[in-house]
C-alpha cells in the first residue's frame, strides 16, 4: 500500500504499461516457442482412434507444444508406408492391434528398423496397450518402443510420457 501512495498516477500508468508489455512479450514468446509435434496413429479400432483424437485435442491449450496428426494407419503395411511418407516425430502404436500381439510387435520392430536405417532415431514409438503382462511390456521395449502406456492410464500418462522424451523429438 505504501508503494501505491508514493507513486504518482503517471508512474502507476507507466508500471501498468510495462507489465502489460511484459505479459504481451511473454505470450508472444510462448507462441513463437510453440512446438508442433507431427504424430501418427496406428490402431485398428475406430473407437480408439476417435478417443485418441479427443485426448490429443485437449493438449491444444498447451502454450509450448501440441500434436498435429499427420497420419492414421490400420495395418502394418499402411503404417510403414505412411511413416515413410509423413515423417512423424511420434508414433502412437496400439499394441492390441488386430488382437494379435505378434502383429503389433512386428509392426513396432519394423518401424524401428526403418527409422534406424534412415538415421532417424529421433522418431519415437509409444506403445499403448491394455495388457499389463510384464513379458508383453518387455517385448515391446525390446522391439524399439521408447515407452509403454496402459490404455486405462493413457489420459494421465500421455502428457508425462511426451514430456519425458520431448527434448529428443524432432519438431517443426
Amino acid at each position: 500500500m505504501q508503494a501505491i501512495i508514493n507513486n504518482s498516477p503517471s508512474k502507476l500508468n507507466d508500471n501498468l504499461a510495462t507489465s502489460q508489455q511484459h505479459f504481451h512479450d511473454s505470450a508472444s514468446a510462448q507462441n513463437n516457442d510453440r512446438k508442433i509435434i507431427p504424430l501418427m496413429l496406428v490402431a485398428q479400432e475406430l473407437l480408439f482412434f476417435q478417443s485418441l483424437k479427443i485426448l490429443l485435442g485437449f493438449y491444444k491449450a498447451n502454450p509450448s507444444w501440441q500434436f498435429n496428426i499427420v497420419g492414421e494407419a490400420e495395418t502394418q503395411p499402411e503404417a510403414i508406408k505412411l511413416a515413410v511418407q509423413k515423417q512423424p516425430s511420434l508414433i502412437l502404436l496400439d499394441m492390441d492391434f488386430h488382437q494379435e500381439l505378434e502383429v503389433a510387435i512386428n509392426t513396432l520392430a519394423e518401424l524401428n528398423r526403418l527409422f534406424n536405417k534412415r538415421n532417424q532415431e529421433k522418431v519415437k514409438i509409444l506403445a499403448i496397450s491394455s495388457q499389463k503382462d510384464e513379458k508383453v511390456i518387455f517385448r515391446a521395449m525390446q522391439a524399439g518402443a521408447f515407452g509403454y502406456i496402459l490404455k486405462e492410464n493413457l489420459p494421465s500418462q500421455l502428457y508425462s510420457a511426451h514430456g519425458t522424451q520431448r527434448s529428443s523429438l524432432s519438431v517443426s
